[in-house]
């Protein structure tokens, strides 16, 4: 049913929270007061520039569509972000996407971070190398200890998604990245520092972060929702999505690895608008895809749930019998009300204070 986000990245290469303080020690820092920093647009008809102080920023002229493939890329030597704890800068793009960070070590694994980005609005993002998902997909190369080793980060790259979920549009997956427009985008870049200040933990949510790391499908429209605006009563991600004959939708999150190893269950707080049958599907690193089913009522009553890992079942075009825990690299929640019970309905959902136990 649904495919891993780094192997879709690496076939080709919100209420709004308070702003991240700057990091105490900098290895890293660019402005683009006085040139580009060494930022290179690639792509075929890809263009940097650069807005002039007092508010100077990296402009990205970039093309989407299903032959086309962009990113804004910085190289780095080995070493020069050794000690690095904190990734932070902020983002702006003129049509609402996924912006894709993706971390490449010299000689090692491919790592990647999502962040949802609203349309003309600059969007806070940070996070420390431990939150970036390994690749783990068939053909991606080997990491020697499965996690981002800050001194061997030899490239850090930018690249919108939506250059990768139009190419599903006339497959299997197009029921689940509709109505992404082809043509020319802009994206703007300021304040890109790497420093050692230690961030807390994200949680498995990752909505300890600014940025929104989840991502719609179906057609679902995805915000960071403050607690005093949720529900849930607790920062949480909402999504706006309708669902009818044959239409599903819902969200998804990357896992970093071992992320839910030696756990025996989920635990989530969630809400709907409207009463609904979620599928939630484990995807590992193999193939493997596991399912279980929670009935949620609607009229935006929070529910306390805790999904035993031992209920979730192969799907059928699993390719593993057995779910590891260890394995797993995705989390898929999805509205199937329209398949189980031929429901057409607009639908909001709210989810908040996602663990592993």
């Amino acid at each position: 049913m649904m495919f891993g986000l780094t192997s879709v990245l690496l076939l080709g290469l919100v209420g709004q929270p308070a702003a991240p303080q700057p990091p105490t020690t900098a290895l890293v820092r660019h402005d683009f007061s006085t040139s580009d920093d060494g930022w290179l647009g690639l792509g075929d008809i890809a263009k940097v520039s650069r807005t002039a102080p007092p508010a100077p920023t990296l402009h990205f002229e970039y093309m989407v569509g299903k032959d086309s493939l962009s990113a804004l890329v910085h190289t780095f030597e080995p070493g020069v972000l050794k000690g690095a704890q904190r990734l932070h800068f902020s983002a702006k793009t003129d049509t609402d996407t996924v912006l894709a960070v993706l971390i490449q070590e010299k000689g090692g694994g491919r790592f990647s971070a999502t962040a949802t980005l609203p349309k003309n609005v600059w969007q806070e993002i940070e996070f420390s190398p431990s939150e970036l998902a390994l690749a783990r997909d068939k053909g991606d190369p080997a990491d020697a200890n499965g996690k981002l080793d800050a001194d061997q980060i030899e490239s850090v790259s930018l690249i919108d998604l939506h250059e990768f979920f139009i190419r599903t549009a006339d497959g299997p997956a197009k029921a689940l990245f509709p109505g992404i427009v082809a043509g020319p985008r802009e994206l703007w870049l300021k304040e890109f520092s790497v420093g050692t200040a230690a961030l807390p933990a994200p949680g498995l949510d990752g909505l300890a972060r600014p940025q929104l790391s989840w991502i719609g499908v179906g057609g679902a429209d995805l915000k960071r929702t403050a607690a005093a605006k949720s529900p849930l009563t607790a920062t949480s991600v909402e999504a706006a999505y309708q669902v009818g004959s044959g239409k599903v939708a819902g969200i998804f999150h990357a896992l970093v690895s071992g992320a839910l190893a030696e756990k025996t269950s989920l635990t989530l707080s969630v809400a709907v608008l409207k009463s609904a049958t979620f599928l939630v599907q484990l995807e590992d690193d193999q193939g493997g895809k596991f399912n279980t089913t929670i009935e949620v009522p609607g009229v935006r009553s929070a529910r306390k749930l805790t999904l035993p890992l031992a209920d979730f079942k192969p799907d059928n075009d699993s390719k593993r019998d057995k779910l590891d825990a260890s394995r797993v690299k995705q989390l898929l929640i999805l509205d199937i009300s329209g398949l189980t019970e031929s429901v057409e309905q607009n639908n909001t959902l709210w989810l908040a204070n996602l663990e592993a136990k």
